[in-house]
């Protein structure tokens, strides 16, 4: 339920990447499906995973208490004393004099973590400093674990109360330290604001199944503070949490840069200084990446720069037309963070006396001219003569920059044809599966250099080693190490050891994941019949060897709430795993109280057993409800109303409601009107309304002797 509001009271959100880079180490496949989890935090629903018994939400944020929802209250009264948002005063670290203090612990030094800290007190001094703990009760103890290489951390979110963790593996970059940071002073991740989709596309088809909730948009108590940040040290990267390599968010338009491994944007810095009441003063015009030209007041300036204007006074802020050349790469215009055209004019308007957002500072203080990044291609066959190549979509011209060029991350197909008596070798200038041809594949990021492509063709027969599927990883000549992504080819003159006769090893890794670790495949057999590992002699004309792969797949059946009932399986999975077409029966039992309301994500009926066959990572969920439709507060009317406005009474609109439903405004009781399965009513007091902002509405039925709710909640 929204008042209609004076200002955006947000905090700008996201999730530093866990970037995959073109060639991706080889690794074996062990199914890791962390189980899923719901409950309440700080008042409001979460879904989370539970790993090595630490409650993680959105991969990185710690939970610190997960609690089930208390039942109703024989009398009104507080259900929830706890703050639902970091906006709150007890999520937010204390103020020691004039300077809001994070009192710290340190387990284990690391170099980066000791930059780390620096860097966020040079940029927050006078306004929020990291300090070694003397006698606090609430601190932040720093764990550094040298054994652990996935160069990722996590943290609880704003202060939690008394010892809470930041946790990071012993390669974690500063980047990375201050991603967790981040969150510790009170960050969210950037791409679950509300307003996302107008920035990002995001495609969960492309994400690992169980890691989906990673994307959710919390539907209560998140609205925006300044504009969306596409720089951000907490935003996702295009490629996290994929499951097949292609990526599961890209910016709109595609091709901007999504997070920064560089320290705070001009937007972090902002937030954090609104966050902790120490709101900027001038305005700074700033781009993605930094380091680019913008035009202000007709002038040229290099981003980031700060502006020192009048409040009410207007300027022009504009991006010249063409591309721009900066460290050796070439941009050309995206978007502005507000919005406006390419060329514009805007207005310091004061700011509305909300929290962080005083009449004594600019509403907006970062304005971001947000460009698409491009890659320059050239094109070459070798030796020439011998074939052509062509890419599509073809690379275009960007003036005054020479040359082709395409947006990074954009989806093209790379195709070489051989004249007559030529056979195609392989690509030159990129890594993966350097004989696939065609060849799709996505425009390298990530700051790759100018791709010099070349089509490489030999009038020598081919022994061409590949997978089924493609792009699956090969031993050869060696039985242990990495050789290549399939298909690989092999012979005169590029591999002069592949002479007609002469023997060769081939083998695969067994079993394999190339992306997630709930998705793997396992070795079948070879074309030719020889056994996963063994010796063919090269022979005399084209001949392709194929490793075939099983796809295994592993299966996440959730219940939601997590006490209403059980979920049972046939067949089970063998090892984690079911290999591809196996058809399996999923059936539920709710437990006393409960009814089941139907199955969500992969299967959408609500009938009980269901049979799907599995080829592919397979989520699952048994929902319930106190009824036989899922609780689901659809909407509100009215949807808004002003601040101040006199006592009126707010209809919920939905599925699942009851004569038993509780209602709850801002976490308080609060009994309802019940009008129907799909409408209940509830009085809304002069202090609901008193003053603009988002209120949390929220509803739960809850059976006798349970221990957790049905619960939904908006705001």
């Amino acid at each position: 339920m929204n008042a209609i509001s004076r200002h955006a009271w947000c905090l700008l959100l996201g999730l530093l990447a866990y970037q995959y880079a073109i060639a991706r180490p080889p690794q074996t496949g062990v199914a890791d499906t962390p189980p899923m989890q719901t409950g309440f935090y700080r008042g409001k629903p979460v879904t989370y995973v539970l790993k090595n018994g630490r409650a993680l939400m959105q991969g990185d944020i710690l939970l610190p208490v997960v609690e089930a929802l208390p039942p109703m209250p024989a009398t009104p009264g507080i259900i929830s004393p706890q703050a639902v948002t970091i906006a709150y005063p007890s999520s937010k670290w204390p103020k020691v004099g004039s300077v809001y203090q994070v009192p710290y612990i340190t387990t284990s030094t690391a170099a980066n973590l000791a930059s780390a800290i620096s860097s966020f007190n040079v940029a927050f001094a006078a306004v929020i400093q990291f300090i070694p703990r003397s006698t606090q009760v609430d601190y932040i103890e720093i764990t550094v674990n040298a054994a652990d290489f996935s160069g990722q951390g996590f943290s609880a979110l704003g202060r939690a109360g008394g010892r809470q963790e930041l946790y990071c593996a012993g390669n974690c970059t500063v980047a990375t330290y201050l991603h967790e940071m981040g969150h510790a002073v009170g960050l969210y991740h950037a791409h679950v604001r509300p307003d996302r989709d107008s920035y990002v596309s995001v495609n969960l088809a492309n994400a690992i199944k169980t890691l989906k909730a990673n994307y959710d948009i919390p539907m209560d108590n998140v609205a925006q503070r300044g504009s969306y940040d596409y720089a951000s040290i907490m935003h996702y990267g295009a490629f996290a949490f994929t499951r097949n390599g292609e990526p599961t968010m890209e910016s709109i338009p595609p091709g901007m840069r999504l997070s920064r491994a560089s320290g705070y944007s001009e937007g972090d810095i902002d937030a954090i200084k609104r966050l902790y009441d120490t709101a900027p003063v001038s305005v700074v015009v700033t781009s993605n990446p930094s380091g680019l030209q913008v035009s202000v007041d007709g002038g040229n300036a290099t981003t980031p720069s700060t502006f020192a204007w009048a409040l009410n006074s207007t300027h022009t802020i504009a991006v010249a037309a063409g591309s721009q050349n900066f460290s050796g790469k070439v941009f050309s215009f995206g978007r502005w963070s507000n919005n406006g055209a390419q060329s514009q004019s805007i207005t310091v308007t004061p700011g509305d006396g909300a929290p962080g957002s005083p009449a004594s500072s600019p509403a907006i203080t970062v304005y971001s001219a947000n460009f698409v990044e491009l890659v320059a291609f050239t094109q070459a066959v070798t030796p020439v003569g011998t074939g052509t190549m062509s890419i599509t979509p073809p690379p275009q011209p960007a003036p005054p920059a020479a040359g082709q060029f395409l947006a990074i991350r954009q989806s093209i197909s790379l195709q070489a044809t051989p004249n007559t008596g030529q056979n195609f070798y392989g690509w030159f200038g990129l890594g993966g599966a350097f004989s696939r041809n065609p060849r799709p594949m996505r425009v390298p990021e990530d700051n790759f250099p100018p791709i010099a492509l070349t089509a490489a063709f030999t009038t020598s027969a081919l022994a061409t080693i590949t997978t089924n599927p493609v792009e699956l990883w090969l031993k050869v000549d060696d039985s242990n190490n990495f050789c290549c992504y399939a298909p690989r080819s092999f012979g005169a003159p590029n591999d002069p050891a592949w002479t007609a006769g002469s023997n060769h090893s081939i083998n695969v890794f067994n079993p394999v994941s190339p992306y997630s670790a709930n998705t793997r495949y396992a070795f079948s057999n070879w074309s030719d019949g020889g056994a996963q590992s063994h010796s063919i002699a090269k022979p005399a004309v084209n001949t392709t060897y194929t490793a075939n792969f099983t796809g295994q797949f592993a299966v996440a059946a959730y219940v939601n709430p997590s006490c209403a009932g059980s979920i049972a399986q046939i067949p089970l999975p063998t090892a984690g795993f079911y290999n591809a077409g196996t058809a399996v029966t999923f059936s539920q039992t709710p437990s006393s109280g409960w009814v089941f309301a139907g199955w969500s994500e992969d299967i959408t009926a609500f009938t009980s057993p269901q049979s799907i066959p599995i080829n592919d990572e397979v989520l699952v969920i048994a929902n319930y409800n106190t009824v036989s439709a899922p609780l689901v507060i659809a909407g509100f009317t009215p949807g808004s109303i002003p601040a101040g406005s006199a006592p009126f009474t707010l209809s919920l609109n939905g599925t699942g409601f009851t004569n038993s439903s509780a209602v709850f405004v801002n976490g308080v009781f609060r009994a309802p009107t019940f009008v129907s399965s799909t409408q209940l009513r509830v009085a809304m007091n002069a202090g609901d309304i008193s003053a603009a902002g988002q209120i949390p509405i929220a509803v739960s039925n809850f059976p006798a002797g349970a221990v957790c709710a049905a619960y939904q909640q908006r705001g």
